[in-house]
């Protein structure tokens, strides 16, 4: 559905709000699942978790798939700070 003027500040920051809290609230309902295989879910669902934000799932589809990235990156099982940057034998390559 397209609107015939662009939202206000107050609507897209509502907008914007509700989208994020979608996507990180998305990581913890559908743990482990891709995001092209829970997006269509989210995309159905977004006029009832928009409340009074008139920006469409268009608008803030990036949005929420950021906060989804994050999420699930900020997951303890995906800190690996003691992982190496470089795969054996590759760091000497990338020093050259």
């Amino acid at each position: 559905m397209s609107r015939s003027a662009p939202a206000t500040t107050n609507e897209r920051d509502e907008g914007v709000i509700r989208a994020e809290l979608c996507g990180q609230q998305a990581m913890q309902i559908y743990p482990g699942a891709p995001w092209r295989s829970i997006e269509p879910a989210l995309a159905e669902q977004w006029n009832d978790l928009r409340g009074p934000s008139t920006l469409s799932w268009g608008d803030v589809r990036t949005v929420a798939h950021s906060a989804w990235q994050f999420a699930t990156l900020s997951q303890p099982s995906m800190l690996r700070d003691h992982a190496p940057v470089f795969p054996q034998g590759q760091r000497a390559a990338a020093q050259r």
